[in-house]
């Protein structure tokens, strides 16, 4: 079993990388025409909304920062769906093998040092890292996203935006793994009810709780 370093299993990030399959799928068959960088640009969209939530994490100026740490939390979840969606078109643009085979037999060329840095995982696995140091930490992978080749590198990115993420707005891995869920399973309505065709009504939905 892979583990990813940063608290999410080999099998954990699997489960997102199928759950975000189906629901691309039961969006539109077409969704692999769609440029890869696309999807990046819309993740770069929500990280942007996440960011409008909690601005007591990052607002150096100003009054009255927002702190709505719960929406901030789904907002992550937005941003980690296309993520997802961009790994997947960029590295099994031809979907010739399954996502789980990809997933787990990439082999891992990128240095870890030489994205990261000295000390970076020790200060992880210390449980060091402060909440104030998540979030920059959280930023400093998903621009890294674009910037690597190798697929394994990815989802190591992917992994450590949710783990540094999460710490950032005071929740566990396991509470991200509850709202990713909530939000696939909205997602999912929404595209049975017509959200590519303009027919969904979103003024009628409840706001997501965990």
């Amino acid at each position: 079993m892979i583990h990813y370093r940063q608290g999410l299993t080999g099998q954990q990030m699997s489960n997102l990388f199928v759950m975000q399959l189906e629901t691309n799928e039961l969006y539109q068959s077409t969704w692999r025409d769609v440029p890869a960088w696309q999807y990046y640009a819309a993740a770069t969209k929500e990280m942007v909304e996440m960011m409008d939530e909690v601005e007591v994490n990052w607002k150096f100026y100003g009054s009255n920062k927002t702190q709505e740490f719960e929406k901030a939390l789904f907002e992550l979840v937005d941003t980690v769906h296309f993520l997802l969606t961009y790994v997947m078109l960029t590295d099994w643009p031809t979907q010739s093998r399954s996502v789980e085979t990809a997933l787990f037999h990439q082999p891992k060329t990128d240095h870890w040092d030489d994205m990261f840095g000295d000390g970076f995982d020790d200060m992880v696995a210390d449980h060091t890292m402060t909440i104030a140091d998540a979030f920059p930490a959280m930023l400093d992978c998903f621009h890294k996203m674009t910037a690597t080749s190798t697929t394994s590198t990815k989802i190591e990115l992917i992994s450590r935006v949710i783990y540094f993420g999460s710490k950032a707005l005071g929740y566990t891995i396991t509470d991200y793994l509850d709202a990713h869920k909530l939000k696939n399973d909205r997602n999912r309505i929404r595209a049975a009810g017509g959200a590519i065709e303009g027919t969904y009504d979103k003024s009628q939905e409840t706001e997501l709780k965990l």
